[in-house]
């Protein structure tokens, strides 16, 4: 999670669901979410895990990330950011869990100056065919 609206978003959903159908987990590649949303969703039966994330290519976070999801019995992965997208759509790949990615800015269609082999072309390229969904917000 980056930014405060997008906290306060998941904060709304968590407060708005019913926690005897749905159970909501956060897991948070790189840093903690606020505070308050991680009581709101511990209180509603969801856990707060932290991967500690050094980057997108931290290979040790992505493991402990994908056995979490693994372990977890989920019905959908949903994600937020670019790298966390790549993540979460090679874990629903791996686990079989659907995932529905929203990227902010997202870049893939504009150029940034790199071989568009690299990995984070090969990273989108993933995202497009692993991810159930992909909704790109400009």
């Amino acid at each position: 999670m980056k930014s405060a609206l997008e906290e306060a978003q998941m904060a709304a959903f968590v407060q708005a669901v019913d926690p005897g159908a749905v159970r909501v987990d956060l897991l948070a590649l790189s840093g903690p979410p606020e505070a308050s949303l991680g009581r709101e969703i511990e209180a509603r039966g969801g856990f707060v895990r932290l991967a500690g994330a050094r980057g997108r290519k931290d290979l040790a976070a992505f493991l402990r990330s994908y056995g979490w999801v693994k372990r977890g019995n989920y019905d959908l992965i949903h994600t937020h950011t670019g790298w966390g997208s790549h993540w979460g759509a090679t874990c629903g790949r791996l686990s079989g869990v659907p995932v529905v990615a929203t990227l902010y800015g997202f870049k893939a269609a504009r150029s940034t100056g790199r071989n568009p082999t690299t990995d984070e072309g090969a990273a989108h390229r993933a995202l497009r065919r692993w991810a159930t969904r992909v909704v790109a917000l400009s």
